[in-house]
């Protein structure tokens, strides 16, 4: 990941070099987003509780940076 070269954008207020949980970026009419990913293996064997656990954990990235859920992306892995 060094050797990745991240490029200065004047719309990325916080994102790789700033080391947070979160990316904030601007977004037209004066405002911001604040997008996060995380990925996560099955801890448990329900899918519905191993489910609430990544997103409370994902969403605690957005509660850091003082952002208000908006939208969702879940990826499943199967194995």
């Amino acid at each position: 990941l060094a050797r990745i070269e991240v490029t200065d954008r004047d719309d990325v207020l916080t994102g790789v070099p700033g080391a947070d949980d979160a990316a904030v970026f601007r977004v037209p009419e004066g405002r911001v987003a604040v997008q996060t990913a995380d990925q996560f293996r099955a801890l448990i064997d329900d899918p519905f509780l191993n489910a609430r656990i990544t997103a409370i954990h994902a969403l605690g990235d957005l509660w850091a940076m003082g952002a208000t859920p908006q939208t969702a992306l879940a990826l499943v892995t199967l194995a």
